[in-house]
Parts: structure tokens; C-alpha cells; sequence
């Protein structure tokens, strides 16, 4: 299917493209209730967690839950620097994302990813 990039949606609205095909997939869902923190070194995400990753001084990765259960909702959105300057990795932890065994590299500013896990497989939604 290609590049987990291609799944990224951005915040500003812009259509993205998913397996060559322009969609919007940006969705404003009032934040899910999510518990929000800011983060600017490498982190293990929890369940229900809103992540404002500040990649400012440098890259770093975010890793999902190693053994989550179905419907863990986490959302990463970009902090001050964006991150085509400083690239933010999602590390998969085991998991699949969208299919892919691959870690989500966001490099489009303005960008931001929700991610639900369905029971076999991280879901950007």
C-alpha cells in the first residue's frame, strides 16, 4: 500500500493522498476527551492521551502501548517546531499500523494523526 506518511492528515484541512488517491482525512472530533500533555523526548504513549509533540530541539519518537486493548485512542499533534525541520517517529511497538509493519514517520507540518486500535491493528482515523 505504501508509505504509512501517505495516512498522515493535516490539521489545516489539506487533502492528503492514500494510496494515490486525494481524500480528506483531517477529523475534528473535539479532542476525544483525551488527557493532553506536551512531550519533547522520546515517550511510551498511554491510552486516552492527546500528545503535543515539540520536536524544537531535536527528533524523537513516541511508541504506542505495547499490549493495548481494543479501543486505545491516543492523538499526536505538532508543537512549536514543524516537523519537516525535526521529524516526529510513532514507533509501532509490535504492532501494525494501517496493515503496515512499518514506524509512522511525520514529516508535514501543520500535521497531526488519531490513532484507535482495533483489536489486531493501530487505525488512523
Amino acid at each position: 500500500m505504501g508509505n504509512l506518511s501517505n495516512f498522515v492528515s493535516q490539521s489545516n484541512g489539506n487533502a492528503n493522498t492514500l494510496g494515490g488517491h486525494s481524500s480528506q482525512y483531517f477529523i475534528d472530533n473535539g479532542g476525544w476527551g483525551l488527557n493532553w500533555i506536551v512531550k519533547n523526548s522520546n515517550y511510551t504513549a498511554s491510552d486516552g492521551e492527546g500528545i503535543i509533540a515539540d520536536t524544537s530541539s531535536s527528533a524523537f519518537t513516541i511508541t504506542l502501548p505495547a499490549s493495548p486493548s481494543v479501543g486505545f485512542q491516543i492523538k499526536i499533534a505538532q508543537g512549536a517546531k514543524p516537523f519537516s525541520v525535526n521529524n516526529l517517529t510513532i514507533g509501532r511497538n509490535g504492532n501494525t499500523i494501517m496493515g503496515l509493519s512499518e514506524d509512522l514517520i511525520m514529516n508535514v507540518d501543520d500535521s497531526s494523526v488519531e490513532l484507535v486500535f482495533d483489536g489486531s491493528d493501530w487505525r488512523i482515523v
